[in-house]
């Protein structure tokens, strides 16, 4: 029955909805993100190929990369440096071979619009501006209120105080309340983590 409630939830609630109604593919790297988190735990070599997976269809999750190398160091009971440098190498791996005809076309070009992301002047589709805009700030300064909290979201993770799922939402939910730019598909980068924290909270980790 709740398996049942999750998937209605999840497809038909009005940001799904939107999302597919503006022809938007956030659910696709949505889906493999959730994919890879389920096997952290488990088949972690597996679950960071699928997180680089999830990058190379659209980036948003990047603000999760620190927690999966932070997941990676402390796994590890030997040899941690290694493996950190194996697991960075299986989430690159993925993007960097899609992005290879782009990079030996035109590298300046390629490199300037992933960095259009983190530049770009605010901007969102709800009149409910950030408060780096409410302040002025543009370009990367605008940024450091919502690194500000990424940063205390890695720290707790750091000091095993969040799990998987709570970590995401927390990382999520300091993204789309704090970045300057703010577009409908955006929303469905947190609401996953709501019902998946809850059950996380039951289950007494």
């Amino acid at each position: 029955m709740l398996g049942i409630f999750g998937a209605l939830f999840w497809l038909f609630n009005r940001w799904t909805l939107l999302v597919n109604g503006i022809s938007h593919i956030d659910f696709l790297p949505m889906f493999v993100l959730l994919l890879s988190l389920s096997l952290v735990p488990r088949r972690f070599t597996l679950a960071c190929l699928l997180f680089g997976l999830s990058l190379a269809i659209k980036q948003i999750a990047i603000f999760a990369l620190p927690l999966y190398l932070i997941w990676s160091w402390q796994m590890a009971p030997e040899h941690r440096v290694r493996h950190l440098l194996k697991a960075s190498a299986l989430i690159v791996a993925i993007p960097l071979v899609v992005s290879l005809p782009f990079l030996i076309w035109n590298a300046e070009g390629f490199v300037r619009s992933l960095m259009f992301s983190a530049t770009r002047n605010p901007d969102d589709h709800f009149s409910a501006p950030s408060v780096d805009a409410l302040l002025g700030f543009r370009g990367i300064p605008a940024k450091i209120p919502m690194l500000l909290l990424l940063a205390l979201t890695y720290a707790l993770a750091w000091l095993h105080r969040v799990p998987v799922y709570a970590s995401l939402l927390l990382v999520m939910s300091a993204f789309f309340g704090f970045n300057s730019v703010l577009f409908r598909q955006y929303v469905v980068w947190f609401i996953p983590f709501i019902p998946l924290t809850v059950l996380e909270a039951r289950d007494g980790h």
